[in-house]
């Protein structure tokens, strides 16, 4: 509901509801059988049998939750140098959760012992409260753009009231060329929601805190014309300072929180995008980001190590083109590269995100468009009722690379542990059709 007082104020009141119920229902079932080999060439090559055996997951968990939220947001004129927002929240939280896993190895058909097994029924409902108020200020000559604002948040499990304070600022020079400068800073708080609550053995940590950060951020927009074309440049560095900070393991493609503030940690980086008409008619772009954040655990000798996020360099790179006479054939390229992202063993702590490499990310995507015009040009818009039919063929991932998503980690008989790699899938091929309006 939007209400207008006057032609300077505004009031909206929103409410929502978000019904979830999710289900995982598991029997996995594993063999293996590790060797020396004299011939790499060869599966069948086994001068001396290290390890033989087996091992089965099951899992039987269900997570409902209802969540009902009522806010009301306010902006307000204050004149063409001054505008001002804020508003405040109710949001009400009913969760569910039924965990039921355990998992074990053998060999040769012997069970040496069935371990990771979880356990639990939790329900918990909450009230979470925030608020926040912010004004801008922007300066006669749009040289300068300030923005001051405040949150505010409470919840009703901790009792934990998180006050953050924060600043924008953007200045443009008054050069020839088209260059903006930002600078922003903040203290930012996380509440917890109910995953990070949940122990690895299922029991909740109630008094769990809100994971708090300081940004310092600096970047720099600049907008320019290249062979008679028009370009855009984003470039941004940034340092943040995280306390409280609740340790997680990635476990395939599952996030396991260990529940307690145990933990600081940093992240710093550079990210930089170019985007504009590389081919004349089409919009194309090249991003790479640099990036490093590591956490410092309790009880953890090593001091900082590598977060399950450190991922250092990201490379993405987007190409369109189209046939010189005939602007409605379109081909795109669309390139990936990440760097490895850092693992260990189970049940390790001490090797815990220890090892890297082999896991690099790469891939490569084709695609071609057809644009067929529906309607041709009308003095009467509105009978026009479809614009045009875009029919395309992707071929995602053309090199087909074996990308690491995960490791299965299997025992010889001397105890020693190996990493199995467990790869996403290689090519596809995509076929989609979009009708414009």
């Amino acid at each position: 509901m939007i209400h207008n007082f006057n032609e300077n104020f505004t009031s909206n009141i929103i409410t929502s509801a978000l019904v979830t119920q999710e289900r995982e229902r598991s029997n996995l079932e594993n063999a293996y059988r590790i060797c020396d080999t004299q011939d790499f060439n060869s599966i069948n090559d086994c001068s001396t049998e290290q390890g033989i055996g087996g091992g089965y997951q099951y899992s039987r968990n269900s997570l409902k939750a209802n969540v009902f939220i009522v806010e009301n947001r306010n902006e307000w004129d204050h004149s063409n140098q001054l505008h001002s927002e804020f508003g405040v929240q109710m949001k009400v939280e009913d969760i569910d959760d039924q965990l039921s896993e355990y998992q074990f190895q053998d060999s040769a058909g012997y069970v040496i012992d069935v371990n990771n097994v979880l356990s639990a029924n939790n329900n918990i409902t909450s009230q979470r409260y925030s608020g926040y108020y912010q004004t801008t200020y922007f300066s006669p000559n749009d040289k300068h753009k300030m923005t001051l604002g405040v949150r505010g948040t409470y919840w009703t499990i901790n009792n934990e009231f998180n006050f953050s304070p924060r600043f924008q600022y953007s200045f443009k020079p008054e050069w020839e060329k088209d260059v903006v400068f930002n600078f922003a800073s903040g203290v930012y708080y996380q509440p917890p929601f109910y995953r990070e609550m949940r122990r690895p053995d299922g029991t909740l940590n109630l008094d769990l805190k809100a994971q708090g950060s300081l940004h310092f951020i600096g970047g720099i927009n600049y907008n320019f014309e290249q062979w008679g074309r028009p370009f855009k440049l984003i470039s941004e560095v940034y340092y943040k300072h995280l306390w409280n900070v609740v340790p997680y393991n990635v476990d395939n493609i599952r996030i396991r929180y260990s529940g307690e503030n145990e933990g600081v940690a940093y992240a710093a980086g550079i990210d930089t995008r170019i985007s504009g008409e590389f081919i004349p008619g089409t919009q194309s772009w090249v991003a790479l980001s640099i990036m490093q954040t590591k956490e410092k655990i309790e009880g953890d000798p090593r001091g900082f190590i590598r977060r399950p996020t450190d991922q250092r360099v990201t490379l993405a790179m987007f190409f369109q083109d189209h046939l010189p006479n005939n602007p409605t054939m379109r081909m795109n390229l669309r390139f990936l590269f990440g760097s490895g992202l850092p693992f260990g063993p189970p049940d390790q702590p001490e090797f815990r995100n220890a090892f890297s490499g082999g896991n690099e990310y790469m891939r490569l995507d084709l695609g071609f468009n057809k644009i067929i015009a529906l309607n041709k040009k009308s003095n009467n818009p509105s009978e026009e009722f479809m614009k045009n039919l875009q029919i395309g063929l992707e071929i995602l991932n053309v090199l087909g690379n074996n990308n690491v998503i995960s490791h299965t980690w299997v025992k010889t008989y001397d105890g020693k542990q190996y990493a199995v790699p467990n790869t996403l899938s290689q090519r596809f091929f995509n076929v989609k059709m979009i009708l414009q309006l």
